[in-house]
């Protein structure tokens, strides 16, 4: 989703701006060109000042529109297909804008890396998984190829992070066997207030030392998430 700009595109505002509306004829023809000299229309200055005035009261007029029906969404939901990630690395999964006002969010998300059984039995060598919502787009901080716990609370601190990002070492759930499969299962709720309409990303990162065999890393990551807020204010 592209992200709202921060600025509108305000022209001619003022009361004394110099603004004639061209004759409706003139505006069904558009600019032409004048067939016995060859030559292109020049645009006035005083209808360029209309054209681009009336471009820019229409945008504002068309932004509050849209926020005063955002402001009346009382219910959000917000989910995907399972996809498969990379390790180590801030996914943004999907924006979505979260309307001005109080919320109440219930947040869920499954998590599985498989061929874990051997870093399992090492709290400083299991993965770190993070998950959440967020107004920030992209990393939420830098951190070492080291895990540790300073690592995640520095992403946990992060400013504007607040309550919305979940994170645990150890998965709650794996299966035994051969390289087998660490799957948890993420369930939290936070209320977020929100001033004004902002834009949200749904982030992940399953943080941890990769399995490597014959020099190349073989892990396979996994997330499905489920969204849920209702407006409470």
């Amino acid at each position: 989703m592209t992200e709202r700009p921060a600025e509108f595109p305000e022209w001619a505002s003022n009361a004394d701006s110099l603004i004639k509306a061209p004759s409706i004829e003139k505006r069904k023809i558009g600019y032409s060109i004048d067939t016995t000299t060859g030559l292109t229309d020049i645009p006035s200055l005083r209808g360029e000042n209309w054209f681009r005035n009336l471009v820019y009261k229409w945008i504002k007029y068309l932004d509050e529109k849209i926020s005063s029906i955002n402001t009346n969404i009382s219910y959000l939901s917000i989910s995907d297909k399972e996809k498969q990630l990379e390790l180590n690395k801030w996914h943004d999964l999907k924006s979505f804008v979260v309307p001005k006002g109080r919320w109440f969010f219930t947040i869920t998300f499954r998590q599985s890396i498989s061929n874990r059984d051997v870093q399992l039995e090492n709290k400083f060598q299991s993965p770190i998984f993070v998950c959440g919502i967020t107004p920030i787009k992209g990393s939420l901080a830098e951190f070492s190829d080291n895990l540790n716990e300073q690592n995640v609370k520095k992403i946990l601190a992060s400013e504007g992070v607040g309550n919305n990002l979940y994170s645990s070492f150890l998965a709650k759930e794996y299966e035994q066997g051969n390289l087998g499969t660490a799957v948890e299962n993420v369930g939290y709720s936070c209320v977020i207030d929100v001033p004004v309409d902002t834009n949200y990303y749904v982030k992940d990162l399953c943080f941890t030392i990769p399995y490597i065999r014959n020099d190349t890393a073989i892990d396979l990551y996994k997330v499905f998430y489920q969204i849920n807020a209702i407006k409470i204010g």
